[in-house]
């Protein structure tokens, strides 16, 4: 992990156990709905169901590989917005796991 990065968080240099903790991290697992998204779902007028994603989560998925950090996506509600986003950030584990 970048040092210099987290040391630029005034919130990790007041905790001395978090910035051991996150230099230790190997995998990051992220669920898609409600964590990479907002929760909701939009529908538009043909039925197409989207998503709306943060920009500042794919950064993360970016820069965490960069770092030596694995980093996997979670979902039980796989879809083509969610599949196209997962195309975008690269180094990472996109595992839709569906509900049955």
């Amino acid at each position: 992990m970048d040092m210099a990065f987290l040391t630029s968080y005034p919130v990790l240099n007041n905790d001395l156990t978090l910035l051991p903790t996150l230099q230790a991290l190997k995998l990051v697992v992220f669920d898609v709905d409600g964590v990479l998204t907002d929760g909701r779902l939009l529908y538009t007028e043909h039925g197409e169901t989207l998503k709306r994603f943060n920009v500042k989560d794919g950064v993360a998925m970016k820069l965490l590989p960069q770092w030596g950090v694995q980093v996997a996506v979670i979902t039980a509600k796989d879809s083509a917005p969610l599949r196209q986003r997962m195309k975008e950030p690269q180094g990472r584990a996109f595992l839709p796991w569906l509900s049955q």
